[in-house]
């Protein structure tokens, strides 16, 4: 009888330790299964034109020839609120003596713009960006007529990414600009569009 005890009681002790073990599935989830990592957040997608537009802030020192050779210096770098018809936003900045000027990206053909309406007669650039590099033509405005000038051949070269005033410059951006003279640089659109463009620009300078 002692040992029938013993036996039921040994029976009792196995059936009470494995339920409590979670060998019927009631139990807790073994610690050292981790549940998946939440997945990592997708990348904000790239704005093209925004990025384009970024390509203009920096320090620009852009050269033509009009009879002899002239270069100018410009600071952009603020990129405002503002777009133009196309969808862009408005670049501000600075010339040498401190005056306001407007630049711009101009998705839908492509190109980039630079207004300077501080000086005798407005100076207005149109080219392309590659690189740190600008190709492209150099117009005057006739403020009696409003109209602006034949293209002049311009080339520039975005000298640093800083906007400091007189950032320093490397030695060898002068005999860059000299190479880039050396190209032959040609814009696809007719003076007619980038009238339009200089008028947009005028008004949005002028505000």
């Amino acid at each position: 009888m002692k040992k029938l005890i013993i036996i039921i009681f040994t029976i009792l002790m196995v059936f009470t330790l494995g339920c409590n073990s979670g060998g019927g599935g009631g139990g807790d989830p073994d610690p050292a299964v981790k549940a998946d990592p939440s997945p990592e957040p997708e990348p904000e997608p790239i704005d093209p034109i925004m990025w384009q537009t970024q390509a203009l802030i920096g320090t620009w020192y852009m050269g033509y020839t009009i009879i002899t050779y002239w270069d100018d210096w410009y600071w952009l770098d603020y990129i405002g609120e503002e777009k133009n018809d196309q969808g862009a936003r408005y670049v501000w900045g600075y010339d040498e003596h401190g005056d306001d000027v407007l630049a711009c990206y101009w998705p839908s053909d492509g190109n980039w713009a630079l207004l300077d309406d501080s000086n005798l007669f407005a100076k207005f650039y149109t080219f392309q960006i590659i690189g740190n590099e600008a190709h492209g033509c150099y117009y005057q405005m006739d403020r009696d007529t409003g109209e602006l000038s034949m293209c002049f051949p311009m080339d520039g070269i975005r000298t640093s990414t800083s906007t400091a005033l007189f950032a320093p410059v490397e030695k060898s951006v002068q005999g860059e600009v000299d190479r880039l003279f050396e190209a032959d640089w040609a814009e696809d659109l007719n003076d007619f569009e980038h009238a339009e463009k200089f008028r947009k620009m005028l008004d949005m300078l002028n505000r």
